[in-house]
C-alpha cells in the first residue's frame, strides 16, 4: 500500500508536536535554574565513550566533530535538568561522579 506524505504528516505530528513542546519546556528549566552543560564536563564524557574503542584515536575524532560535541552537550543537558526535576519533586537522583566523590 502506498502512503501518501499527508497521510505521515497526520500520523506523525501529534508526537512532533509533542516532543517541540517537550523541548522548550525543558529548555526553559535550564534557562530559569541556570543549567547548563560546560565544554569539560563534554570532555569527560566523550573521553569515557572513547575509552575502550577499537580505535580510540578514530572514534575520538568522530565524537569531536561541533555536531557530536553538540549532540552530547544535549544529552547532558536533559540529564542535569531531570536531576534537578527529580530534585525538586522528591524522588531519587541519579548520582554523577561529582556526587558520589561529594558524599564520600
Amino acid at each position: 500500500s502506498k502512503i501518501s506524505v499527508d497521510n505521515l504528516r497526520k500520523e506523525y505530528r501529534p508526537a512532533a508536536e509533542e516532543r517541540v513542546q517537550w523541548s522548550l519546556v525543558l529548555g526553559q528549566v535550564a534557562l530559569s535554574q541556570k543549567i547548563d552543560v560546560i565544554d569539560k564536563e563534554i570532555d569527560v564524557h566523550i573521553e569515557s565513550l572513547v575509552k575502550g574503542a577499537e580505535d580510540e584515536a578514530e572514534e575520538n575524532k568522530r565524537l569531536n566533530t561541533e555536531e557530536s560535541r553538540e549532540q552530547v552537550r544535549q544529552v547532558l543537558l536533559t540529564a542535569k535538568i531531570m536531576d534537578h526535576l527529580k530534585e525538586v519533586a522528591g524522588g531519587p537522583v541519579r548520582k554523577t561522579k561529582k556526587k558520589q566523590k561529594e558524599t564520600k
